[in-house]
């Protein structure tokens, strides 16, 4: 199987930032130019538990697109300037130690409260109320959300992907940190990932042991697929709805949906997790953990899925923001992604 390949978009050999990825940083590109503005984005960032998120990085995209990028302040207020309409644009909004947010704007919307979920920690069961998620019961409601979601997968061979001109970076963080960064250390990057991820899924379950030959930093004794980023589609593809019991953990704002997806058998390498189904159909945002028979490496994952209509001629879901991790002897190597544009490569499993 064919996992990633990452390379230099300058040619050069030398790493930046100890193991990170990539010097040619683009965070220009990211931040608003000059020009007259008509539509005005304000709001707050505040955590579920009612306290103000200083520092959070919001972001304003259309579809894959990203358009600009501020930080909120100390008391979790933002605000965007667009030159434009704001429909069909999209917030996505994350700080340490909380989980990615994507909301989507209206076009008569110009304030939006932003609330942020701490993120699910690899080293215990995820808690996502007041009790682990797995093991969950299989859920009518839950497992309608997600066939609708599994329609828009219309891509049933295996399929290559490759991102141009991403945002990337390798970074050594606490438990604390899991799930955020700092946009300065981002540079250009490219990643292609393919193969046959349900021939390995079949042979060795969501992990397979390293061997040798061309070093990764992102493994250690297990690999893993890479969920967060080319493979994102495979949450709803119909071997992994085989593969797992669908719960409903909670009816969100919009008439999203929060169901729980839990591994039908404990043998072997697994994931479990949750994810977010839009009232569209639209897979919203994918967290898990890796659960491997022996050697748990605490290593664990989030996708967060730009929107789409039912029309979209774009045959998977594929993220705008992808998040890996594992934990080393006292702190988690953290891969970071942030996707711009993506391109099918058929014919290239």
């Amino acid at each position: 199987m064919k996992e990633s390949t990452l390379r230099r978009r300058d040619g050069q050999a030398s790493w930046a930032v100890a193991i990170g990825l990539y010097t040619a940083v683009t965070i220009a590109l990211m931040y608003g130019s000059p020009l007259q503005l008509h539509a005005q984005i304000s709001g707050t960032v505040m955590a579920t538990s009612g306290q103000p998120v200083g520092g959070a990085t919001v972001e304003l995209w259309r579809g894959r697109e990203l358009l600009m990028s501020r930080r909120s302040l100390v008391d979790g207020r933002f605000h965007l300037a667009h030159d434009g309409d704001v429909t069909g644009l999209a917030l996505l909004v994350r700080a340490v130690g909380f989980s990615p947010e994507l909301r989507s704007l209206d076009s008569a919307e110009r304030f939006v409260d932003v609330r942020l979920a701490p993120l699910p920690m690899t080293m215990d069961p995820i808690v996502v109320r007041a009790g682990p998620t797995c093991p969950n019961r299989e859920s009518v409601e839950a497992r309608a959300a997600w066939n609708r979601a599994a329609i828009r997968n219309r891509h049933k061979e295996p399929l290559g992907l490759r991102s141009m001109d991403a945002l990337t970076a390798r970074l050594i963080v606490g438990a604390s940190e899991l799930g955020t960064f700092d946009n300065a250390l981002l540079g250009l990057g490219e990643l292609w990932v393919g193969g046959q991820l349900d021939r390995m899924l079949s042979i060795s379950g969501y992990a397979w042991r390293a061997s040798g030959g061309v070093s990764n930093p992102r493994f250690s004794y297990w690999n893993y697929p890479y969920l967060e980023s080319g493979f994102a589609h495979h949450f709803v593809d119909s071997l992994f709805g085989s593969l797992h019991t669908l719960g409903l953990l909670d009816s969100l704002a919009g008439g999203d949906i929060l169901l729980s997806f839990c591994p039908r058998t404990k043998d072997g390498n697994r994931i479990e997790g949750t994810m977010v189904i839009g009232g569209d159909g639209t897979l919203r945002k994918a967290s898990w953990v890796f659960r491997t028979r022996d050697h748990d490496e605490g290593a664990g994952g989030v996708a967060v899925f730009p929107d789409s209509s039912p029309d979209d001629d774009w045959p998977v879901p594929v993220p705008v923001l992808g998040i890996f991790w594992r934990k080393r002897v006292f702190d988690y190597l953290e891969e970071v992604w942030e996707f711009r544009k993506w391109e099918a490569v058929p014919g290239k499993p």
